[in-house]
């Protein structure tokens, strides 16, 4: 008995894949969603023909797009609901509850606006006398004593 025929891998299927993918979404969710096998999968994600194939192809790049918006919408109504869920049992938080919360929205909310989310200073303090010392010293090594 011959194996399961399945249909062609379309660019549609291939872009919903891909995309379903780099959400780190997991391969048997997706299996079940775009009905493929886990070579399918395997061979969207790393198979460098398919990789060249779908890099310029109008159709996969338009539909891979409106897959990221439909995503991202439905990823908003969820965050929607979340946050009208926290605000209504804020008062119950503690204080480090609190912090943490604001913490995470506040650095979802720049990664989302494209700003970073970690500052990073680097403070360089020198003693000049101990470089004068040092000056000192390379001098009288350096240079014969007078006299």
């Amino acid at each position: 008995m011959a194996g399961k025929h399945r249909p062609p891998l379309t660019y549609k299927k291939a872009a919903k894949i891909k995309t379903l993918r780099e959400q780190n979404i997991p391969i048997t969710q997706i299996m079940g969603e775009v009905h493929c096998s886990p070579t399918t999968i395997y061979k969207v994600m790393n198979d460098p023909e398919w990789q060249e194939r779908l890099k310029d192809d109008k159709q996969f790049v338009e539909y891979r797009t409106q897959i990221k918006r439909t995503m991202q919408a439905q990823s908003l109504a969820v965050s929607q609901q979340a946050l009208q869920q926290m605000e209504d049992k804020l008062h119950l938080a503690t204080a480090p509850q609190a912090a943490v919360v604001f913490g995470i929205l506040r650095d979802k909310e720049r990664l989302d606006a494209g700003e970073s989310t970690e500052n990073i200073a680097h403070v360089h303090k020198y003693d000049l006398r101990k470089l004068d010392r040092l000056a000192e010293n390379l001098a009288k090594s350096l240079m014969p004593p007078k006299g």
